[in-house]
């Protein structure tokens, strides 16, 4: 389930994303803003990556290769914070929770049942991913993986280098949302 968020349609690369809250099945409530760099709490700030992902989409990305993926993340004292949102519509939420615990997700997921967040990011398909910098800036925003690149992988370094991030944008295979 989403809260406080409002939509936003498309996102401007390189602007900072208008902060959104979500409610994880963990119970806890996730906001872009908790998560952002500020020198009066005197927080670092952490790079955030958001991926919508389902459980029924024959194209979703395989949950061992999430896993793989965010294993480096798993550490709650890690720098980068990964969300899924599951907007899918033949998603059920009860189908969902049992997926969740089947694969042993360890990053919040939330189900999108009221598709705020899809809009608030514009996400049009499964498999669709951003990628925030510490400052809460839009840095990649595209597929999660290919056969050839590791796109979050590539994204996340470069939020947290200030290097140049994959290319965004790119077509990828995903169901609609």
């Amino acid at each position: 389930m989403a809260l406080g968020a409002s939509p936003r349609g498309d996102l401007s690369l390189g602007a900072v994303v208008p902060d959104v809250a979500m409610k994880a099945y963990d119970g806890k409530e996730y906001k872009l803003s908790d998560f952002r760099a500020d020198a009066e709490k005197k927080r670092e700030g952490q790079v955030v990556v958001v991926y919508f992902q389902s459980e029924k989409c024959p194209a979703a990305i395989d949950p061992d290769v999430i896993k793989k993926t965010t294993a480096a993340w798993a550490d709650p004292k890690a720098d980068v914070k990964f969300l899924a949102v599951y907007a899918y519509p033949h998603d059920t939420e009860k189908n969902i929770e049992k997926y969740i615990k089947k694969n042993k997700l360890a990053y919040p997921c939330s189900f999108d049942s009221e598709k705020k967040l899809r809009d608030h990011f514009g996400a049009k398909q499964v498999n669709t991913t951003y990628v925030l910098d510490k400052d809460g800036k839009l840095v990649y925003r595209g597929g999660f993986t290919s056969k050839d690149h590791d796109f979050v992988v590539e994204a996340v370094k470069a939020a947290k280098d200030g290097s140049e991030p994959p290319k965004s944008d790119q077509k990828f295979a995903g169901c609609g949302l």
